[in-house]
């Protein structure tokens, strides 16, 4: 995707612009909740997907680049994301209404079920346990990217000749992950 052409249909309102932005933003919740086990993750995916378009369509005169709308896209979709997998309910009415103020969130995070925030947290914990078993240059790979990151900026920090190496390689870690996570037990680490 060419970001800086992106950002220029979105300002002069092409059509399919926001069609473009939204599979993509789609395709990444949709990836990162199923790596993170979440159930309805195709639903999840779509109200955020949604909720980060309407942030971009925000603050589209903030970005100079297609640089800065991408990286500011993914961080916000993967902090939105970590948001919802530490409550589901994150942003709406208890009772199923409308946005709430940050106090009231606090309020809905503290009645949520206990036993499936704990299901939550042991399924996170397996994650992180899963992440930190990764070979190297995988677990480089993953945790930049977690920061951050975009596949060029770790292309020129470890010296590789383009972006397609580091896409690959967090391709492959994702692969691994997945397949440790959907073999192992309660407990079970990945199995090597």
């Amino acid at each position: 995707m060419d970001w800086d052409e992106l950002l220029r249909q979105l300002r002069a309102k092409e059509p399919g612009a926001w069609e473009e932005l939204l599979n993509y933003l789609f395709r990444s919740a949709l990836g990162l909740l199923r790596l993170r086990r979440v159930a309805a993750a195709r639903e999840n995916a779509e109200d955020l997907a949604q909720q980060v378009a309407i942030l971009v369509c925000q603050h589209l005169a903030d970005f100079q680049l297609g640089d800065h709308l991408r990286n500011w896209v993914n961080r916000v979709l993967r902090q939105r994301i970590a948001d919802h997998c530490r409550d589901p309910r994150r942003g709406q009415d208890p009772k199923g209404g409308a946005e709430t103020s940050g106090q009231e969130i606090e309020v809905a995070g503290k009645e949520s079920d206990p036993s499936a925030q704990a299901e939550q947290d042991d399924a996170l914990r397996q994650l992180e346990k899963c992440i930190e078993q990764l070979p190297q240059p995988h677990l480089s790979v993953v945790k930049l990217r977690q920061a951050g990151w975009t596949f060029e900026g770790i292309a020129d920090l470890l010296g590789w000749k383009g972006p397609s190496g580091p896409y690959q390689c967090e391709t492959q870690a994702h692969g691994m992950l997945r397949t440790w996570l959907e073999r192992a037990d309660d407990n079970a680490g990945p199995q090597t």
